[in-house]
């Protein structure tokens, strides 16, 4: 393989499913990570299809993902992973809407999928695989500390 190759760019979309106890705190904030097939854990993300917009694709990918039906993705923020895979010629960037979820049940997609959790923090910092990903999540923690007002929680 010639080594002056130009890199495959892809590009992805994805949600950043945060449920907050009915008490609004921050820190009791739990994010859904799912486990793919091949094993590693981070975030529902997925490609586009033809038409569709950068959102459309997030939602669309979480629902089909997590069997999640109802979310409230917050358009005016997104966080961005950029990495290559393994063989160096694929250059992926993937953009992540934050969301709040308020029923935490999942109906997983089989096929690709093989488990999910709810963790705080903490737990999903452990648990997700690529530094990638782990700084979306840092990102995320930071936006929502800094969050001036809460999205009021009805169910719990």
């Amino acid at each position: 393989m010639p080594t002056d190759a130009q890199p495959v760019t892809e590009e992805a979309f994805g949600i950043v499913p945060i449920y907050l106890p009915q008490s609004g705190d921050r820190a009791e904030a739990l994010f859904l990570l799912v486990q793919h097939r091949a094993g590693h854990w981070a975030f529902p993300k997925g490609h586009a299809e033809p038409g569709e917009s950068a959102l459309e694709t997030a939602l669309r990918e979480f629902t089909e993902e997590t069997g999640i039906q109802h979310c409230t993705p917050v358009t005016d923020v997104q966080f961005v992973e950029t990495y290559c895979r393994q063989n160096k010629l694929v250059q992926k960037t993937v953009t992540y809407f934050p969301a709040w979820v308020l029923d935490r049940e999942t109906n997983l997609q089989p096929e690709e999928i093989q488990d999910s959790a709810w963790l705080t923090a903490e737990e999903a910092r452990s648990r997700i695989t690529f530094p990638a990903n782990r700084g979306v999540l840092e990102s995320a923690l930071e936006w929502l500390q800094a969050l001036a007002t809460l999205p009021i929680q009805t169910e719990e």
